[in-house]
């Protein structure tokens, strides 16, 4: 089972809220290219193709190797000529297939040049089938690989938020009030880099899909939703002075967890940050593919437009 990675939330709740990601439909999704892991196809093209950019004469580069053979064989033989997979189209779930499989490389501890030349082949080998899978693309992360976690981050966040907003209920049951607290520690998170996004410059990768924030959540209305939802306070964050007016730092409003002992990191954090505030303001193979639910289409072909000509 594919494992969420969000090291920018805080506390004690973060093993259950890792838990509780499982179930979101991204990580079915993952789990669905996870199962091809286990194949161990050998198609002619494939070897070809791959064994002529990897020789495997290294552990590492025969890793790579056996992984290219792998996605080699899901573009030629499980995308079909209307998706990724039956039921999911290329433009709605190009871009996590690319983060899984970029996933998959980080841990093959391989030199650079062995990367570039699997990542090489794939691009050799989706030509093949360029005019029936054009909304398919290989993307290489490794080029930007220091801006890669934050890009990942921000994309998969706009996929589980459409899970979890419709779970919450007014109630603040438990469960709730751990999606509760990951909202507010993404969110904290987001402002951390969101300033590294200049308006002239150098800007990184993930720039593009920060860009796509203001439409999908605020526009929509999506955001004072979760916001109302979660009894959300905004606040200004540790280095602002003021609340900012587009996603702002949050915190529960008061006596909003009744369930305590199930919410203790959450409060505990919360008298953290009234600290803080205080001294700035003075300064599974997934069977049922076609039930996957996944980004608005246009919304994942902007983003990886953003990413890969950005």
């Amino acid at each position: 089972m594919s494992e969420p990675y969000i090291d920018y939330c805080e506390g004690d709740d973060k093993n259950k809220i890792k838990d509780l990601l499982k179930n979101v439909t991204l990580y079915k999704l993952y789990d669905t290219f996870e199962h091809e892991l286990k194949s161990n196809p050998e198609f002619g093209k494939c070897n070809e193709q791959c064994g002529g950019k990897l020789k495997g004469v290294s552990t590492e580069e025969s890793k790579l190797l056996k992984l290219c053979k792998i996605i080699c064989n899901v573009i030629l033989n499980v995308i079909d000529s209307n998706g990724l997979y039956k039921g999911l189209s290329c433009s709605g779930s190009n871009i996590y297939m690319n983060i899984w499989l970029y996933e998959q490389v980080k841990k093959i501890k391989a030199k650079d040049y062995e990367i570039n030349n699997f990542y090489d082949a794939l691009v050799s080998i989706m030509k093949i089938r360029k005019s029936e899978l054009e909304n398919c693309s290989i993307i290489n992360f490794h080029e930007k690989k220091n801006e890669y976690t934050n890009m990942k981050y921000l994309i998969e966040f706009l996929h589980i938020y459409e899970d979890i907003q419709k779970e919450i209920t007014a109630d603040l049951s438990a469960k709730d009030q751990l999606y509760c607290t990951y909202i507010r520690d993404f969110f904290k998170y987001y402002n951390s880099i969101e300033g590294s996004c200049r308006s002239t410059g150098t800007r990184p990768i993930y720039c593009g899909v920060i860009g796509k924030y203001r439409s999908t959540l605020i526009d929509t209305g999506t955001l004072n939703s979760i916001y109302n939802k979660c009894n959300f306070d905004k606040i200004p964050c540790e280095t602002d002075k003021s609340v900012k007016t587009n996603f702002p730092c949050l915190e529960i409003k008061e006596n909003s967890f009744t369930n305590q002992s199930q919410s203790g990191s959450y409060l505990r954090t919360r008298m953290r940050r009234k600290k803080n505030i205080k001294t700035n303001t003075h300064e599974e193979k997934y069977n049922n593919l076609e039930n996957i639910s996944t980004i608005q289409e246009d919304k994942a072909d902007n983003l990886r437009y953003n990413i890969m000509y950005q």
